[in-house]
């Protein structure tokens, strides 16, 4: 089940997206809908829900952290003085 809301299956959804997302769902739940009901009226199943109430937890600047983000560095980076290291061992 896919969602044109969201972008579809395997879509990034932006951090604003996201927080909109839990805000509905919350209002949802609050009015006393079921958690799984209020996920797919959005499109979402209730495992992503879980996942970004977790990394917004994490997050509380809520920066967006993923792929190609400003601020995104690899963990494993390699940087200028250890590539030309890496150049002259080889």
């Amino acid at each position: 089940m896919g969602s044109f809301l969201l972008g579809g299956r395997g879509r990034l959804t932006s951090a604003f997206h996201r927080r909109k997302a839990l805000e509905l769902i919350g209002e949802a739940h609050a009015a006393g809908a079921g958690l799984v009901r209020a996920c797919s009226e959005i499109g979402i199943c209730l495992r992503t829900l879980k996942w970004w109430r977790k990394a917004l937890i994490a997050d509380s600047d809520c920066h967006d952290r993923g792929k190609g983000s400003p601020g995104m560095t690899p963990f494993l980076k390699v940087t200028g003085g250890d590539r030309g290291y890496s150049l002259e061992k080889s």
